[in-house]
């Protein structure tokens, strides 16, 4: 024949048995190795949502703080201009010092507050930032394996 006689096409068919062997081994641990990829991937984007999820508590934490620090400071200043308006010139003009004084508190805690939520608020859209950029490249990489594995 052709291509040398019977025996030819037995080996040309062997060659073809084996190349796709070749191949859906090659298709399996592509697939391995994305599962594997796939599995890093949703370990580090779980473990990226309980930082996440810390530091919503933790500004949670902090603002509740500044709230109750503030209505402190505001019920000790009320208290302190309530008991002012009783005394007399001396104690008058001592306590609106100390009014000055816890006014200038309170605006410490509140900017030390604000500098401390601002600095939370930073960190959570730089972790949201790195989690998409992860999903992201997750996406890429699944659809790029996934073309290697229709194109075998």
């Amino acid at each position: 024949g052709i291509l040398g006689g019977g025996g030819g096409i037995v080996l040309y068919r062997q060659e073809l048995t084996e190349k796709e062997k070749s191949a859906a081994q090659e298709v399996i641990a592509l697939k391995r190795t994305l599962e594997m990829h796939r599995t890093e991937r949703d370990q580090e984007v779980s473990a990226l949502d309980r930082t996440l999820t810390k530091l919503r508590a933790e500004l949670h934490e902090l603002m509740q703080d500044n709230k109750r620090n503030w209505e402190s400071v505001s019920s000790q200043m009320e208290l302190q201009i309530a008991n002012s308006e009783k005394g007399h010139t001396t104690s008058s003009q001592l306590l609106s010092e100390k009014k000055l004084s816890l006014k200038t508190n309170i605006e410490t805690e509140r900017q030390s507050g604000r500098d401390a939520e601002a600095t939370l608020r930073k960190k959570k859209e730089r972790i949201e930032a790195d989690l998409t950029s992860q999903v992201l490249f997750v996406l890429w990489f699944a659809i790029l394996c996934f073309d290697v594995g229709n194109q075998i």
